[in-house]
């Protein structure tokens, strides 16, 4: 397959890459859209849909971590999967804005500090399975919320690599599975995007950056505050558009 691209110098190259390689983006994304999904999009999926694990159930019950890009893109997947979510967040605003893409719970970390055990409670007896982007951070709330026999899948360490994990021993009491996550497989990418076509889901992007102001752009994602989805440089634009749903 070969592709031309229009490199920022404006000047045209050819570049020759193998079709195997390659994976096709439905029709109804946007350039800014597409780009999000081969990680963060790609690494939600890993995250319900392992196919060396037992597969989610429709009814079964998920905790989010915060609406950043795997998060997000986890609600959205478990949604067409026909999945529970209990989802996160500092912000109630965000939470709320969770609860119109489909999240069926929200709780506010900063106000609940025992959210591990809300999300338990809500879930009647434990969640199913917890996507883990905090580490050892949210650890220990993870195994509060996890049900006998349930998964946590690790796929980040937003709130730190190291610390003190309260109640190790829970996790073979409770029996609870811990995996940790990589990214995906280009099968898991195909199977990942005829859900998305059926579901015609379409990634929450937060603002798209020109190229000028990827600076800008990094340092916007370093401050964390109001972000909620991805964050896009796009190299062929000059000027920043707030594309906020």
């Amino acid at each position: 397959m070969r592709m031309r691209v229009r490199m920022i110098t404006g000047e045209n190259h050819g570049i020759l890459i193998l079709d195997k390689k390659c994976t096709q983006i439905p029709d109804y994304l946007t350039d800014a859209e597409a780009s999000t999904l081969p990680c963060a999009a790609v690494t939600a999926w890993s995250a319900l849909t392992d196919f060396s694990l037992e597969k989610l159930k429709p009814g079964s019950s998920i905790l989010l971590q915060g609406t950043g890009g795997v998060s997000l893109f986890c609600l959205q997947f478990a949604k067409a999967l026909q999945l529970k979510v209990i989802i996160t967040s500092s912000s109630d605003a965000k939470l709320e804005r969770a609860k119109e893409l489909g999240a069926d719970a929200g709780i506010n970390y900063r106000t609940n500090k025992k959210w591990g055990r809300e999300a338990h409670k809500l879930s009647n007896g434990g969640v199913d399975l917890v996507v883990d982007v905090g580490g050892a951070g949210t650890l220990s709330h993870a195994l509060d919320a996890v049900r006998v026999g349930g998964r946590i899948m690790m796929v980040g360490n937003l709130a730190g690599r190291s610390g003190e994990i309260k109640r190790l021993d829970r996790i073979f009491y409770k029996a609870v599975r811990i995996y940790g996550v990589v990214v995906g497989h280009r099968r898991g990418f195909q199977e990942m995007l005829q859900v998305m076509n059926r579901a015609k889901i379409r990634p929450i992007v937060d603002k798209v950056f020109g190229f000028k102001d990827a600076k800008k752009a990094f340092d916007y994602m370093a401050e964390g505050k109001g972000r909620f989805g991805k964050i896009v440089v796009n190299v062929g634009a000059s000027k920043t558009i707030h594309s906020r749903l």
